[in-house]
């Protein structure tokens, strides 16, 4: 076991549960899910639990009550904001093909989507707010939504815990970081091009 693995292996659980929580929550909160996966977090969290100090029963509840209040909390902008959020910055770097993908599945889907949804990476973090902007009733929605994150939570983190155990959680983690850092890697770069693109608008007398 290498001196990382070490370390990482030590982490105090509440350390791992801070991390799976916040961004688990901030994936449909506030689409943090478009440049980091919180499933490969909640993979990494578990597979920690199968050799640390967390659990594997403290990561998924603790990754159910984050993914049912960041879905949540996504509805309500998405009922609120409205095509502001579609609009924002943020919103144009999502992209109009996947804002109408996601307006599709829920409008023709409804339940499936919510319930599904969770399996695809941008359709994580952007169905909650379609939903919330089609006026998908909150009943409704509140149900598919839990139904939809005791399912996913529990099956990436039993995915996670005994892949780990079996493959080794050292293997797991390993490739857990390196698709957290690819994730990062590009989150930076596309940070970098627009500031850039910006800089060089400026110059020419652009508005950004």
């Amino acid at each position: 076991m290498s001196h990382q693995f070490a370390a990482l292996a030590t982490m105090p659980a509440v350390y791992v549960y801070c991390l799976v929580g916040l961004l688990v929550f901030g994936e449909s909160a506030v689409l943090l899910g478009l440049v980091l996966p919180a499933e490969t977090v909640l993979l990494a969290g578990a597979a920690l639990a199968g050799v640390g100090h967390a659990t594997l029963i403290g990561v998924m509840g603790v990754g159910l009550v984050a993914a049912i209040a960041g879905d949540c909390l996504g509805y309500a902008f998405g009922r609120t904001l409205g095509p502001r959020i579609r609009t924002s910055a943020m919103g144009r770097r999502v992209g109009e093909a996947r804002w109408r993908r996601a307006e599709q599945l829920t409008k023709s889907r409804g339940v499936v989507a919510v319930v599904g949804g969770r399996w695809v990476g941008v359709l994580r973090s952007l169905v909650p707010l379609v939903s919330g902007m089609n006026s998908m009733p909150l009943r409704t929605y509140l149900i598919c939504n839990v139904v939809g994150g005791v399912v996913w939570v529990a099956g990436v983190s039993t995915f996670g815990y005994f892949a780990g155990t079996t493959l080794g959680a050292s293997a797991m983690l390993t490739v857990s970081g390196g698709l957290l850092g690819a994730a990062a890697v590009y989150a930076l770069g596309n940070w970098v091009l627009r500031v850039r693109r910006r800089a060089a608008d400026s110059a020419k007398g652009v508005p950004s």
